[in-house]
């Protein structure tokens, strides 16, 4: 479809049993083209289109037509209108259909602007057309109203194009397709599909839309580790995240000793949040840096070890600790939980001596992962394998030593919905 004309406006209407309100739409809109919605059948409404000679009546109770056609009354000039046969009672179909229409008007004349009324035609298309008209930015929804003695129609004569309030319905229609990754933790997804939302008008809906673009902008954040500007973008809306404001503050005081354990049980969490989107790899290397890393922070905590530099004599005989070329002892993460079984508390000590094979078990999987070293990723079935042992052992001890540490209660995950009012 090419138009020679020159296209600012289009309208798209709805046509059914009465003429009076797409006269009123054509007269107010004074569009450049005009696409009429029509029924088909023997009873469609085509016919006030393309009818020939009188083919409308003034009144339904009217014996006889006794009026051309809409163009005709209207005085469109031929080659600014077309027909578009819809059936009467599919919305299914009438949507599809003027969606196609709009994804080619869009396309062809991105500058123009395109009205929807969905006033004419049976239910079904007018539900179609509305429907179809709030997917897309670009379409403006009108209705031709007026003054009313009953529902049957308008008082003739007091009719006019009027802005359908369709804002809270399209908004909350994107809104709601916007955050849906929030439920699989798929934050920055949510962060990218709202910058590409309009920002509405009322206030009510523009707060729900700052605050949302805000959370998400800060659990993205969170999710990289960028706890510093989680928390500034997420700490105006303390009332609604408690529980996570709470926990922000121990991963941001550097220097508490409630710090380390608190990252610890972060990256925990980040880990669980990398298994449920099925990105197993990711979550298998981030097992590792857990396991080594709790590993060394009960070092440092119980025996003031550093795995980066361990003196000699904190290294008990069965245990093998090569220097590198300037002399340092360096404790990789087998070597570190080895020498917890020596410099430990008593429960560390009993984990490090009941789980080593463990260990060197799940961390082949590891090794063999193509994040590591190998070319084999990493399965759900080993996953869920790996994760079952940390649930009976790993996690149980990181627990009770945080709170050792002064942890009163465990953080929580990240949340999965926004709450609203």
């Amino acid at each position: 479809m090419s138009l020679s004309i020159e296209v600012k406006k289009i309208l798209v209407c709805t046509v059914g049993g009465s003429h009076a309100p797409i006269l009123q739409a054509l007269k107010d809109h004074q569009p450049d083209y005009t696409y009429f919605i029509c029924s088909d059948g023997k009873q469609g409404s085509e016919k006030q289109i393309n009818g020939q000679g009188k083919c409308i009546k003034v009144s339904p109770k009217d014996e006889k037509p006794s009026l051309p056609n809409i163009p005709t009354q209207a005085k469109l000039e031929e080659g600014t209108y077309e027909c578009l046969i819809v059936p009467s009672d599919n919305p299914d179909e009438v949507h599809h259909k003027c969606c196609s229409l709009f994804e080619t008007l869009i396309s062809k004349y991105p500058d123009a602007t395109i009205i929807s009324d969905y006033t004419g035609g049976t239910k079904s298309m007018t539900a179609g057309l509305l429907l179809s008209s709030l997917e897309y930015d670009r379409i403006e929804p009108f209705l031709v109203s007026g003054k009313r003695s009953n529902l049957d129609k308008v008082v003739d004569g007091t009719q006019i194009s009027l802005p359908a309030n369709v804002e809270r319905i399209r908004f909350g229609n994107q809104w709601n397709i916007a955050m849906a990754p929030w439920s699989h933790f798929g934050y920055s997804e949510s962060v990218v599909a709202l910058e590409n939302i309009t920002a509405p008008v009322s206030d009510e809906l523009r707060s729900t839309y700052i605050d949302s673009l805000a959370a998400s902008r800060a659990f993205a954040a969170w999710d990289r580790f960028n706890h510093e500007e989680a928390y500034r973008l997420l700490e105006p809306q303390r009332s609604k995240f408690v529980e996570h404001i709470s926990a922000l503050r121990f991963l941001t005081f550097d220097g508490d000793k409630k710090q380390e354990p608190s990252r610890l049980l972060d990256l925990k969490l980040n880990m669980l949040r990398r298994a449920e989107r099925q990105l197993f790899d990711d979550a298998v290397g981030r097992a590792y840096r857990l396991l080594e890393w709790t590993a060394q922070w009960l070092l440092r905590r119980d025996a003031d070890i550093d795995t980066g530099n361990v003196p000699e004599d904190k290294v008990p005989d069965s245990l093998v600790i090569h220097p590198n070329k300037d002399g340092i002892l360096k404790a990789g993460l087998m070597q570190a939980w080895a020498l917890l079984e020596t410099h430990g508390n008593e429960a560390t000590r009993n984990f490090a001596k009941e789980n080593g094979r463990k260990m060197t078990s799940y961390l082949t999987m590891r090794n063999e992962s193509i994040l590591a070293h190998g070319y084999t990723p990493v399965s759900e079935s080993d996953w869920k394998r790996f994760h079952h042992w940390m649930e009976e052992g790993l996690f149980p001890l990181l627990e009770t030593q945080a709170k050792e540490s002064g942890i009163k209660k465990m953080p929580v995950q990240l949340p999965t919905s926004f709450p609203s009012k």
